[in-house]
């Protein structure tokens, strides 16, 4: 394996993370945002209240994803073995 392939399955890695992070990341980020706008509307300065829900928001966005995400991460496997035989 010469160093531009690895370069590149590198750069794939990476960009698989951020992709497969991206589900729960964002639907704790619109929590976040909606929570926030709620509180200020109804002045609520309670910082911990938002933190139950985004918790259970990130395990069901992960939950509802992981088909997708086992099936990613199955492919990449299956390119780093057709690379390393």
């Amino acid at each position: 394996m010469d160093a531009e392939l690895t370069l590149e399955l590198f750069r794939h890695a990476l960009v698989l993370t951020l992709l497969l992070a991206l589900p729960p990341l964002l639907a704790i980020w619109l929590l976040a945002w909606l929570v926030g706008a709620l509180q200020a509307v109804l002045g609520i300065p309670d910082a911990s209240l938002g933190m139950v829900p985004r918790f259970v928001l990130a395990l069901l966005a992960w939950a509802a994803s992981l088909p997708w995400i086992m099936a990613e991460l199955s492919a990449f496997s299956l390119l780093l073995f057709d690379y390393a035989l």
